[in-house]
């Protein structure tokens, strides 16, 4: 399976395990579920399409069996700032759909403070436990369930591969949004530096217009690559990000691959 599909296959997996929930709060079969989807990218259509936030994970319906006719959707969308999942997630609630599907950590936060009722679905990059979403993997509780696909040990990897294909690296920039401190990323990458021994040139990128100053700084400070922790708006420049490590002769590391962990 494709790495990158697979959170999204057992998203999907999750939300259908789900179903027979739904149906008996529905108290009839003949309605129709009513999926809401909360988007940190601008709602779509088709929510299906690959450039979709959700396009994988309504593959992975498909795969299972689900055809777009027996399902509902309702998109409502951050677009593309932090701070309005907040709104974003009350206006689904206030919809009454039957579940709530998310794909970020900060977005399974917003819902989860605007309900605690309906069902919700999400993917988790960081330790659901250690922020409160859940009470454990195996038994989640209150009406969250879904995938994390974060191991703290792959902060230490990534430093490793860049040491690696570098020998002799001493300082390595980090492009960290600070919207999601909370998320373990940036304390995890810090210990990891310590225990290998690497300078890190940590630059708090918290909108796309601070890129070009961060990179700036960096070079300053002596990084000779730059490591690009997991954040939705940083992923969504990576275009950019790329282009001013070419320009700035940075090697880049952006993005990460986790294994994922079922919480069912």
């Amino acid at each position: 399976m494709n790495p990158k599909r697979r959170p999204y296959i057992e998203l999907a997996v999750a939300l259908a395990m789900s179903f027979p929930a739904i149906a008996a709060a529905q108290q009839t079969s003949a309605k129709t579920p009513r999926i809401g989807l909360l988007a940190w990218l601008p709602c779509g259509m088709p929510y299906a399409s690959e450039t979709s936030e959700f396009g994988i994970f309504m593959r992975g319906l498909h795969d299972l069996g689900y055809t777009m006719n027996e399902l509902s959707f309702e998109c409502r969308s951050a677009s593309k700032q932090d701070n309005h999942l907040a709104a974003a997630a009350r206006d689904l609630v206030q919809l009454r759909v039957d579940m709530i599907v998310t794909s970020s950590q900060p977005a399974a936060h917003a819902v989860q403070r605007a309900t605690e009722a309906i069902p919700i679905v999400t993917i988790i990059s960081g330790d659901p436990v250690a922020a409160g979403l859940a009470n454990s993997l195996a038994k989640p509780g209150g009406n969250l369930t879904g995938v994390t696909y974060y191991a703290t040990e792959l902060a230490a990897k990534r430093l490793q591969l860049l040491m690696e294909a570098m020998p002799g690296l001493a300082t390595v920039g980090v492009l960290a949004n600070p919207v999601v401190s909370y998320l373990p990323f940036e304390t995890d990458t810090k210990q990891a530096a310590g225990h290998l021994g690497v300078a890190l040139s940590l630059q708090q990128v918290s909108e796309p217009g601070e890129l070009d100053a961060a990179f700036s700084r960096m070079k300053a400070d002596g990084a000779q690559a730059a490591l690009v922790l997991p954040d939705l708006m940083l992923a969504d420049q990576s275009s950019r990000i790329a282009a001013l490590g070419i320009k700035h002769r940075l090697p880049i590391w952006l993005g990460a691959r986790g294994t994922s962990r079922t919480a069912a």
